[in-house]
Parts: structure tokens; C-alpha cells; sequence
């Protein structure tokens, strides 16, 4: 992975009823969904060059979060393109923030729940996996 910069992650929920799976190519991160009743799929495009890709490069969300399918938050991304199916599904570009400290500083409160996964990357590669969700390769 180190000589290509390519990598592609797939993850369900805990049950196995939802999935996304995560692409990235250099400063380009995709996010896509997978419907398997329906038969379609949506994804985002983001631009990750504002991205600290050592320690920042993390993705939080929930499951069946706010009557979506999924909600998904990244921090300091650009979005290139949105095509998810936004009644099913949510991608915010950026994480909840403090606002009780005079500089706001972003957190992951809300998203620590059974329900709730946190992965973290690093040069392209996993290095954590937290929450209710399952890694397929």
C-alpha cells in the first residue's frame, strides 16, 4: 500500500444490514453506499489535501442515526461531489466542536454510543477500528 497510495475498505454494521465502503487514492477519498434492496449505491467524493493524513485522518459515525441509514462526519475534507441518496444517508464535513471553551475545539461527543464506530487511517492504512462495525477486505 506503501508504493501504490491506493486503498479500499469495506465496512458493515454489526448486523450486517448496512455497509459503505471507502476508497482513497491520494488526496482523493470516496464514500460510497450500497442499498441491496434497491439495487443502487451513492457515494461522495472528497478532497483530503487539508487532511492531516498521519493523526486526522479519522472517520466517525452512527448507524440508523437521525432516520438515516447512516450518518458519517469527516473533519477538514472538501467536498468534490455529493450523490448519496440524502434521505437515507448523511456525510458532514466536519466533527461536532465545544462550543463551551472560547476556541472551538472538535470532538466526537455523540458518536461514542454501541451504535457508533470511530476508524482511524494512517498513510492509507487502518490503524484503528472502533465501534459497531465489521471490516471486510
Amino acid at each position: 500500500m506503501s508504493c501504490s497510495n491506493d486503498s479500499s475498505f469495506i465496512f458493515t454494521s454489526s448486523n450486517g444490514a448496512e455497509c459503505f465502503t471507502i476508497k482513497t487514492k491520494g488526496n482523493i477519498r470516496v464514500i460510497a453506499s450500497e442499498d441491496a434492496k434497491t439495487n443502487s449505491n451513492g457515494y461522495i467524493k472528497l478532497d483530503l489535501s487539508n487532511v492531516d493524513r498521519t493523526a486526522g485522518d479519522q472517520v466517525i459515525g452512527c448507524w440508523n442515526k437521525n432516520m438515516k441509514r447512516w450518518e458519517i462526519r469527516m473533519d477538514h475534507v472538501i467536498i468534490l461531489e455529493n450523490k448519496l441518496d440524502t434521505t437515507q444517508y448523511t456525510f458532514i464535513d466536519h466533527f461536532p466542536y465545544d462550543e463551551s471553551t472560547f476556541v472551538k475545539i472538535p470532538n466526537t461527543k455523540g458518536f461514542n454510543d454501541s451504535n457508533c464506530f470511530s476508524i482511524s487511517f494512517e498513510y492509507n492504512e487502518i490503524v484503528r477500528v472502533r465501534g459497531d462495525v465489521r471490516l471486510l477486505r
